[in-house]
Order: C-alpha cells, then structure tokens, then sequence
C-alpha cells in the first residue's frame, strides 16, 4: 500500500510538471509568432516568451524522462527521491534569485531583454517551487 500511494503522488506530482512545462511551451511559441507575425519590436515580451519556451521544453523533456523511469519505490529509494527534490527545491531558490538579479541589473543598464528573460526565470523557478513543495511535503509524511 505505501509503495503504491508514493507511485500515485509521483505520477500526479510529474503530470504537474508536464502541464507547466506544455504551457510554457505553448504560450512562448503563440507570444513569439504573434509578436512575430504583427512586427512588434518588443524585447522584453520576445525574450519573456523564449525563455518560457525553453525551460517549458526542458521540463517536458526531464518529465517525460522521469515517468518513463517509474516504478513502485522500496523505502530508502524513496528517501533518496526526498533527497533529490531537496536539492531541486534549493535550485529553484536559486533560480528566483538568478531570475530576480538579472532583472535588476538589465532595468538598470537599461536593457529590456536581459530584464525579459530574468522575469522568465525568477517565474519559472517560483512555478515548479510551487509544483515540488506540496510532494516535497508528502515525501516528508511518508518517509
């Protein structure tokens, strides 16, 4: 039953992820052809909806890895999955840090691209802290 529930949360916790990264994928591509299609000059937007793109194909990509990689978790298997989404949380505060820094030094050299792509990592690392907390939490209760 315990190898089951965590199965279960894993599965739910890397659906999340795909969902997240398909919509990055999805609204970069659809904010980069209609800028693209209107000849909008926008930097900012256009490296907002890049980078969106970007980290929502690398996260489709390290889901679909991981699900294709699950299977019911013996006890210290699941201690070390709690382990690794320590470390991947620690990186996400990172990225919001890396995000938000960016940001400040591209509004002050007055740069709307760099500005644009900080904003796409500080929200990217702020979404999947959001997604990997409450399994982060369950991973705590179970182990």
């Amino acid at each position: 039953m315990w190898a089951d529930t965590l199965l279960a949360a894993e599965r739910m916790h890397l659906m999340r992820i795909l969902a997240w990264g398909a919509l990055g994928v999805t609204a970069g591509s659809l904010v980069g052809v209609t800028l693209a299609l209107r000849g909008v000059r926008a930097p900012l937007i256009r490296m907002f909806a890049l980078q969106s793109g970007i980290w929502g194909a690398a996260e489709l990509l390290m889901a679909a890895l991981a699900w294709s990689a699950l299977a019911e978790r013996e006890y210290l298997a699941a201690v070390h999955l709690a382990g690794r989404m320590w470390m991947e949380v620690v990186l996400e505060v990172a990225l919001i840090l890396a995000g938000t820094i960016m940001s400040a030094v591209g509004w002050g050299r007055r740069r709307q691209s760099v500005v644009g792509s900080g904003i796409a990592v500080a929200v990217q690392g702020v979404a999947l802290l959001a997604i990997d907390l409450p399994f982060l939490s369950l991973l705590r209760s179970v182990v």
